[in-house]
């Protein structure tokens, strides 16, 4: 609180200011500012009667609750604190929220309607955002928003803010992979043409291993006597640091003869403690570029560096690898995300037409067609 004294055209006028906070959440204020009062008795009398009026607002403002910009703050501490999940995931939502949920970003909780919320989805899709996207926010949304009338950060009687909204079903679409005849011609052009990415690329197809894990793999964590890899850490281009891995957890790769060969060579020629050329494009986060490029040169379907993990569970599971050994190689967390990779490879239905090859009619020698694979 303040009263202050100015000039004005050679007289003499008092500001007052006064401020706020509520004791029990410092981030509820409010405040109050005159100016042009003639005497000094009257800006006192006004300080107290205005620090009544913000002292009643803040009463006003605690009963609706936090703001949504401070529930969602909470709400990342309490992830980033009490649960598994990689920061750079919980700050690429915060940061989601924070764009498109501008409009009530800060209003108080028990304000925001279904009104604010269905702008901002509109917004999003105005801006052409995709339905997963538009998805992504609206149930991030109501995971935050039923998070804190579950702590009590607000009142718990309000009624959803998302019920009622919704979004275009999301068609799902298979991954794209390489077939096995073109992961074979993709390595063997890389080769014969001694592309830099080779070992990189070959690593990569033989273990499903992310690139930020494969940049780095040093020698300490790989044994060619028992022919594992162990990984534990990867690294954080945004952040540019070294970490652990996705899931947080660490995991044992096999070596098969083919990777056996090039780690052989690899250690040969190393004077580094990584086991992988380091390329500069690489360095610099390059590496989705540089592979569709590669494609293009040798007229193969445009995939980026992560298909390789794709391709890696794909062909695994369809050559009869269990699907609980695939997500321990690969690292995945979650069944739901290896499983669509085992759809893609059939494995499940595999042989469940045989049964019907007796409705086949008998056909002559002559009309018989030979197929080749």
């Amino acid at each position: 609180m303040a009263v202050k004294s100015y000039q004005n055209e050679n007289k003499t006028f008092y500001e007052v200011y006064v401020s706020h906070r509520s004791s029990n959440n410092p981030g509820l204020r409010a405040q109050r500012r005159k100016k042009g009062i003639e005497t000094k008795g009257k800006a006192e009398r006004l300080e107290k009667d205005l620090l009544l009026e913000c002292i009643e607002e803040v009463k006003v403002l605690a009963g609706k609750g936090d703001r949504w910009c401070q529930i969602v703050e909470k709400y990342k501490i309490y992830k980033a604190t009490f649960e598994t999940v990689q920061q750079d995931t919980i700050d690429d939502y915060v940061a989601m929220l924070k764009i498109w949920t501008v409009n009530f970003w800060e209003k108080p909780i028990s304000e925001i309607s279904r009104v604010d919320v269905r702008f901002a989805i509109e917004n999003a899709k105005k801006a052409g955002k995709s339905n997963s996207y538009l998805t992504k926010i609206l149930h991030t949304t109501a995971r935050v928003y039923q998070w804190a009338k579950d702590e009590g950060l607000c009142p718990n009687n309000l009624p959803s803010i998302t019920a009622g909204i919704t979004v275009s079903k999301v068609e799902e679409r298979a991954p794209k992979i390489l077939s096995w005849e073109q992961l074979q011609y993709f390595l063997q052009k890389a080769y014969e043409l001694n592309n830099p990415w080779y070992e990189i690329w070959a690593t990569a197809i033989h273990t499903g291993m992310r690139s930020g894990e494969l940049f780095a793999l040093k020698w300490a964590n790989v044994d060619l006597e028992k022919r594992t890899i162990l990984v534990d850490e990867s690294f954080n281009k945004r952040k540019n640091i070294f970490k652990s891995t996705k899931s947080g957890q660490f995991r044992s790769v096999p070596i098969n003869d083919f990777l056996f060969q090039i780690f052989g060579v690899l250690k040969n020629n190393s004077k580094s403690e990584f086991v992988l050329p380091r390329i500069p494009r690489w360095n610099i986060g390059h590496q989705a570029k540089c592979v569709q490029s590669f494609c293009s040169e040798i007229g193969l379907p445009l995939i980026n560096f992560h298909t390789f993990r794709a391709c890696f569970a794909t062909h695994l599971l369809s050559q009869g690898v269990s699907l609980g050994q695939v997500m321990k190689c690969a690292g995945w967390a979650e069944l739901k995300t290896v499983q669509k990779y085992n759809r893609l490879a059939g494995v499940n239905e595999k042989g469940a037409t045989d049964c019907l090859n007796a409705l086949a009619p008998t056909l002559n020698a002559g009309n018989v067609i030979k197929i080749g694979f």
